[in-house]
């Protein structure tokens, strides 16, 4: 539901979602000229639309994100962030996942390296100065970042 998110300073959302619980049970209220596709969609994927409402440490409500704000407070809030998510070297033969949005080769492995210098700088964790090449050991939680 991509086209349905909120982005905030610190986070994202998205206002709609949608599963199998809501079948037939869509409470949206989208444009006329969008009402017959989102029927067709529901029919077809047997599922149901309705409004979102986001945990709030998905739009940024973290504290110590928010503590970051305060020049006094920031020392400290690095210091616990990086004992508490320490840097780790990964063993050889160890799996872990990278997505990419819209590769231009998707089965080089290049691909999936930090972005290109052209690229750099959009990401919420990586600039032109520090690239960084987020991955995860975990599929699910690298396709929510």
């Amino acid at each position: 539901m991509s086209g349905t998110t909120i982005r905030c300073d610190y986070g994202a959302a998205p206002v709609i979602q949608c599963n199998e619980y809501h079948y037939r049970k869509s409470d949206i209220s989208p444009s006329a000229w969008l009402e017959n596709d989102i029927k067709l969609i529901e029919e077809a994927g047997k599922l149901g639309f309705f409004h979102y409402g986001p945990r709030l440490w998905m739009v940024g409500e973290v504290e110590p994100l928010k503590a970051l704000q305060d020049p006094a407070m920031r020392p400290q809030i690095l210091e616990r962030v990086l004992t508490e998510y320490p840097a780790r070297v990964l063993a050889k033969g160890t799996k872990f996942y990278r997505l990419r949005i819209e590769p231009n080769r998707p089965a080089d492995p290049g691909e999936y390296d930090s972005p290109p210098a052209e690229y750099s700088g959009n990401e919420r964790l990586c600039s032109t100065e520090l690239q960084n090449n987020m991955a995860t050991q975990n599929y699910w939680l690298n396709y929510a970042q």
